[in-house]
């Protein structure tokens, strides 16, 4: 059976709505560090394609690599924060994703292997995995249960962010190399990501995350009065929703860049035009988070 049980804890304890802030911040950290990773990722596709002479076909095994995680990591991962807690969930996550980040400097000056590259991936997303499981939940109950959708949207908006942020670093750092230049030029922003992501990790190691706050309380009581979440036909719908609309996006990002320089440059192998397509994919995505950060606004006058 399958229910929202948040990690065993000791009695619910009261905490002062400013203690929250903190935590919050840190935990909203980990969203724009996640969509600034996805939106990177679509550079690499096209940076690939040229670099190593693969096809549009074979490029997209980059969001498989990283997709598949997900599907692969999730459940392992909301066991593991089921027994240990968030807080030791988020510094797995974070070890796993500094792990799969380092591991893209062998990859471009040693093995130079495309697949080397998707193994790096596959790791790196693994850790994000376990900081979306741990991310999502904990900022719900953050504070009041009835403000919880409202914090989750509010966070889930730096995501945007992230994801604006990813092509225009992607294009300046990655696109307008080649060959073998094009290789190590992928290890700047992947490094300066994993040591990003140590820093946070020592954060969160010396300043504890609460454990035990009001909202467990309430998750527990919901899915003890419903069972089993596939017998909640909203539930299931949302499942579905979600694997569609994921779907959809991961499959046209992958995809923009070369979509634009097709329309816009036929088929120009002149490097400026790749990195002025990721500029175009860039203010695209700012239309993505103008959205997310308007929709979390009126979640105050609209229920969820």
């Amino acid at each position: 059976m399958i229910t929202t049980t948040a990690p065993a804890a000791a009695a619910p304890t009261t905490t002062a709505p400013g203690s929250y802030r903190i935590p919050f911040v840190m935990i909203t950290a980990l969203f724009f560090l996640s969509g600034f990773t996805f939106a990177i990722l679509d550079v690499l596709n096209r940076h690939f394609q040229v670099v190593l002479n693969i096809s549009k076909a074979e490029s997209g095994l980059i969001q498989s690599a990283v997709c598949s995680a997900y599907f692969l990591v999730a459940i392992p991962a909301g066991m593991f924060m089921r027994r240990y807690g968030y807080r030791r969930g988020v510094l797995a996550g974070l070890t796993i994703a500094a792990i799969g980040a380092a591991l893209f400097l062998p990859a471009g000056t040693i093995i130079q292997s495309f697949w080397a590259f998707l193994l790096a991936l596959f790791i790196l997303a693994c850790g994000l995995t376990f900081l979306e499981i741990a991310a999502n939940p904990y900022i719900t109950i953050l504070g009041p249960p009835e403000s919880g959708p409202f914090r989750l949207n509010l966070a889930q908006s730096f995501n945007g962010v992230g994801w604006i942020l990813g092509p225009v670093v992607g294009g300046l750092a990655i696109l307008g190399t080649v060959g073998a230049a094009g290789l190590t030029a992928v290890l700047g922003p992947f490094l300066v990501l994993g040591s990003v992501i140590l820093i946070i990790g020592l954060i969160f190691l010396f300043r504890p995350l609460p454990e035990n706050l009001e909202g467990e309380a309430t998750v527990d009581a919901v899915a003890d009065d419903h069972g089993s979440l596939w017998h909640r036909r909203h539930f299931v719908a949302g499942v579905l929703v979600q694997f569609l609309y994921c779907g959809a996006q991961q499959a046209v990002n992958a995809f923009a860049l070369n979509f634009i320089l097709e329309n816009r440059w036929g088929s120009s192998a002149d490097r400026s035009h790749d990195q002025a397509a990721a500029f175009w994919i860039s203010v695209g995505l700012m239309c993505f988070a103008a959205g997310r950060f308007a929709s979390t606004a009126i979640m105050r006058w609209v229920a969820p």
